[in-house]
């Protein structure tokens, strides 16, 4: 059974501007690994919801799309405050790098999720997503869950079902690709 625009909305604010619950490829019960961080790093601005449909669940590709054109409009206006030519960012980095590498490297199943759902550039914190999270956990057929801060870690522990794999890490951007490959490895054998 899929998680309802209701179920959903009974956990998540409508409209959901500035706040990123979670993101995955189409139904979230597709999904067999949960990677939980802090916060949203990159502020959209939009609303979640923009990119939910029931029938189809979360179009990631629009997404990404649009994530990729804001890092950009980021970009520039950091720049202009520095008084420096714009770098162009044609490729991800960071936590973004390695999350997407799991899935088109690796063709892990997964969904993206926060302790807090707040899109903040800077540190964690802000409106706090475990409604959210714990819905996820008690709906998805999770085989792993990657946390990638402490707090997360700490959280996300007490709450897994039993036979779910945790693997904590410190945050994606300080972990190598070998690593990243590493776990992807050990979960594809869960």
């Amino acid at each position: 059974m899929t998680l309802s625009k209701k179920e959903l909305r009974s956990v998540i604010d409508d409209p959901c501007v500035g706040h990123r619950p979670f993101v995955c490829r189409r139904q979230p019960e597709s999904c067999t690994v949960m990677i939980v961080g802090a916060n949203p790093g990159t502020p959209m601005n939009t609303n979640w919801w923009d990119w939910w449909k029931d029938d189809t669940g979360f179009n990631k590709d629009k997404f990404m799309q649009a994530y990729q054109k804001r890092k950009q409009q980021l970009e520039l206006m950091d720049a202009r405050e520095q008084k420096r030519l714009p770098k162009k960012i044609s490729a991800l980095k960071g936590a973004r790098a390695r999350m997407e590498r799991l899935h088109s490297e690796h063709h892990l199943r997964c969904l993206e999720t926060n302790i807090y759902s707040e899109e903040r550039r800077r540190g964690h914190g802000g409106k706090p997503n475990m409604k959210v999270v714990r819905l996820l956990i008690s709906r998805l057929p999770l085989k792993a869950v990657i946390t990638h801060w402490e707090e997360a870690e700490a959280l996300i522990r007490p709450i897994l079902p039993a036979g779910v794999e945790l693997f904590p890490l410190p945050h994606l951007s300080r972990v190598g690709y070998p690593e990243i490959d590493h776990i992807a490895s050990q979960i594809k054998r869960l």
